[in-house]
């Protein structure tokens, strides 16, 4: 039995997605786009639910608060000239170029972005993003290669990498499959870096416990500052 009901937390309203079953304990579940799941006995009422909810309270809010800090930081862009963007972890300026011509160029500290109509934000937005995503895969991929040496002699196959631009998470690891935001491109290498091991760890251990953390330690020593760099990251 499978439903969805609204509960409170810190004067927020949040969806909690439970899910009965046959199963005699009951858990809660926190995931990393920071919905809610709960699993119990088919026995058990909303209002038990709620109960245990409340009592956990803290224990959520820490738990979503983590997850919080590999959110991306959204900058409203107005893709003006003159108007600030990232790319690993450095300010470049942007430039807009009539031209007869539609692409993006990197020249010294500007993004030249050529134009055959050069008041059409939305082209320059597209334009932009298309460069990013072009640059994160490539570069992405490159210092992948890097860190898969010390996982290969461990792993049964290779992972199989993909790329999108998410709102809530700079990473995700399921299965055989790790998924990169593209928007990582914009940080400094050595928080790309942090992300490739911290996915290739969750290949085997699925959750933050004892084991991932260690295996994160010896792979990446100086793991917890350039978490703490990426988390101020401002893109």
């Amino acid at each position: 039995m499978n439903y969805k009901r609204e509960w409170v937390l810190d004067d927020q309203v949040i969806e909690i997605n439970v899910v009965l079953s046959s199963r005699k304990t009951s858990s809660i579940f926190i995931k990393p786009d920071l919905s809610i799941e709960f699993r119990g006995n088919v026995s058990i009422t909303w209002e038990n639910i709620t109960s245990v909810l409340d009592k956990k309270a803290l224990l959520i809010r820490k738990k979503r608060h983590y997850f919080e800090q590999f959110f991306p930081l959204p900058v409203e862009h107005r893709y003006e000239s003159g108007e600030t963007f990232y790319y690993l972890g450095r300010q470049y300026r942007l430039k807009k170029v009539e031209s007869t011509h539609n692409r993006v160029r990197l020249l010294g500290k500007w993004f030249i972005v050529e134009l055959t109509d050069i008041n059409n934000k939305e082209r320059v937005r597209k334009l932009m993003h298309g460069w990013y995503r072009k640059q994160a895969v490539r570069r992405i991929s490159e210092r992948f290669r890097v860190y898969y040496q010390q996982f290969e002699n461990t792993l049964e196959e290779e992972p199989v990498l993909t790329f999108r631009k998410m709102q809530k998470r700079w990473g995700s690891c399921t299965g055989n499959r790790i998924l990169f935001n593209t928007e990582l491109i914009k940080t400094p290498m050595v928080c790309i870096d942090y992300i490739i091991v911290h996915e290739l760890c969750h290949i085997f251990h699925p959750k933050h416990n004892t084991g991932f953390y260690r295996k994160l330690s010896r792979v990446m020593p100086d793991w917890q500052q350039r978490k703490a760099r990426l988390e101020f990251s401002v893109i």
